[in-house]
């Protein structure tokens, strides 16, 4: 089992914006600005989690909790219902945890939970990831 602590601003992967250049069409992510020093993070973290040996393969168990920023408006709101989707601030973690050699490949996690919660503090946005072999997750939960 391995467990990082990402510190940062999560930010979606998925929503893509089309724009026609010279007749053909190029999509880009919408949050690409936000994306992208989001997924260098979480990717730096899991190497040095990793911290040389082989990627995680085989059946994996991923949970994340995200931890957001509580706007102003959301005192009586007691989780972070809104924008962005879980689905796809789920879907920049796994990419970024491949991409730190933390897992072979984001294919293998054949179950994950995902969850978001408010931070304390603006310093504590970001997330914490666990990552196991389902074997480990099956003997704690049964």
């Amino acid at each position: 089992m391995l467990k990082i602590r990402v510190y940062g601003v999560p930010a979606p992967q998925g929503s893509k914006k089309g724009f026609v250049v010279n007749g053909r069409v190029n999509m880009v992510e919408q949050s690409h600005k936000k994306l992208k020093p989001w997924r260098e993070e979480i990717s730096d973290q899991a190497a040095k989690a990793i911290d040389g040996s082989d990627p995680l393969d085989g059946h994996l168990f991923v949970d994340i909790t995200f931890f957001m920023k509580r706007p102003a408006s959301a005192k009586s709101r007691p989780f972070p219902n809104v924008y962005p989707d879980l689905d796809k601030m789920t879907r920049g973690v796994y990419d970024a945890l491949k991409m730190g050699g933390l897992i072979k490949d984001d294919a293998r996690i054949v179950q994950g939970y995902g969850r978001k919660v408010y931070a304390d503090t603006l310093e504590d946005q970001g997330c914490e990831i666990t990552v196991m072999s389902m074997a480990e997750w099956l003997e704690l939960v049964t």
